[in-house]
């Protein structure tokens, strides 16, 4: 009933947030399902096991708020669930974001933590991207991510290449380092107007003793209405 009440006041933050776009703007909605070997989160895995992530996301204008759950395949249960509210704004060759994010577990003591970030990317080739997390709640430390990224055309598809640097301060630790270092590859395939299936692959290096090296693949499906 906790878990209930605080989504129900997440959804009605939301919509506040979204009330005030403009009329002309339409929502565009879309769900999807994504399909992980293990769970693994900037740089630290919350699960050995595979895990199977719902999605549903609301766009307006500049707003979205997306809504997930995480169902172990072990425990055979959903273990957590997320909102996130975000802005995202262009402004010539730089995209700015900034958000808020409520993620909680009902199953485990912490129940639940909050976060707020602000990314900026730059609009060029490699397309740099320097994202700043600051956990407020229970993490209580701040996680900044340095992350490059390219498409590469293969016959009629695209690959998309993207590379992560991770900075752990205090987040989830008592201690502050480089964490670790992302390479992912992936492959989004249209399968008629509105579907996208999206295979994919990654590979963490870890930089500091707290964390390990981390292998995972996973295979995405998304509906756009």
């Amino acid at each position: 009933m906790k878990i209930n009440k605080t989504f129900g006041l997440g959804i009605l933050t939301a919509w506040l947030a979204f009330a005030p776009a403009k009329a002309a703007e339409k929502f565009n909605v879309g769900i999807g399902v994504d399909n992980y070997s293990k769970y693994v989160v900037r740089g630290m895995a919350y699960s050995e096991n595979p895990v199977i992530q719902p999605s549903i996301s609301v766009n307006k204008g500049n707003l979205t708020a997306i809504g997930i759950g995480n169902f172990d395949t072990q425990c055979n249960e959903f273990n957590e669930y997320d909102l996130v509210l975000d802005y995202t704004k262009n402004a010539g060759k730089i995209t700015f974001s900034a958000g808020y994010g409520l993620y909680t577990f009902p199953e485990t003591e912490m129940q639940k933590t909050q976060e707020a970030y602000a990314s900026a990317t730059l609009e060029k080739t490699f397309r740099p991207t320097l994202k700043a997390v600051y956990d407020f709640d229970k993490g209580k430390g701040l996680y900044a991510e340095l992350s490059v990224s390219k498409d590469i055309n293969i016959g009629k598809t695209t690959m998309s290449a993207n590379g992560k640097l991770g900075y752990n301060n205090n987040y989830f630790r008592e201690k502050s380092s480089l964490s670790n270092f992302e390479i992912n590859l992936s492959m989004p395939i249209k399968t008629g107007n509105n579907m996208t299936i999206k295979p994919s692959i990654s590979c963490t290096k870890a930089l500091d003793k707290d964390f390990i090296d981390q292998f995972y693949a996973g295979f995405g499906l998304n509906y756009q209405f």
